[in-house]
């Protein structure tokens, strides 16, 4: 349970980080936050966590109200270079996170 909220907690830091490295208006996306809130419900659920579960059923209600400004997701060839360097680096730091938080368990016993 806790490694998954550190998870949860490095993404939103993440998320916090890419939405302030990018300049000018920014337009919430709101396909993500149903994508986010269907993950956070089932973690939540499964976790036996309320909060988290509420707090995904409210982006993915958020998500859906506003079906209609969902986004499509652009193609890697579509991206600028600056966006694919962003996107790497992002993935990168999410890996190490994924395999820090193996060796973490492992360490532990799990």
């Amino acid at each position: 349970m806790a490694t998954v909220l550190w998870i949860v907690i490095a993404l939103l830091i993440l998320a916090v980080i890419a939405v302030l490295l990018k300049k000018g208006k920014h337009e919430p996306d709101y396909r993500t936050f149903f994508i986010i809130g269907v993950i956070f419900f089932i973690f939540g659920l499964g976790s036996k966590n309320s909060s988290m579960w509420m707090i995904g059923l409210v982006l993915s209600i958020v998500g859906l109200v506003h079906k209609n400004k969902w986004k499509k997701p652009k193609k890697w060839s579509e991206l600028s270079a600056k966006d694919r360097k962003i996107k790497l680096m992002i993935l990168g730091v999410l890996t190490l996170l994924v395999i820090l938080g193996f060796v973490v368990v492992k360490m532990r016993g799990g």
